[in-house]
């Protein structure tokens, strides 16, 4: 399909153009499925401190 053509659509050119834009829906959400996925190994997960950990992260903290 040309993008660039500035001509009125028609009624007949719907299907076409339908098919046009499931056609990019499918390659945008494949992009944001391949960015997630790389977000989604990035990011660290949770984990406890060990008192040494704490004491660094809060060294003015009377408790440890």
């Amino acid at each position: 399909m040309d993008t660039e053509n500035k001509q009125p659509l028609r009624f007949d050119d719907i299907p076409e153009l339908l098919g046009w834009i499931k056609g990019k829906l499918v390659e945008l959400d494949a992009k944001i499925d391949e960015i997630q996925g790389k977000k989604e190994f990035a990011v660290e997960e949770d984990r406890w401190f060990s008192v040494q950990e704490v004491s660094d992260y809060l060294p003015e903290h009377p408790a440890v």
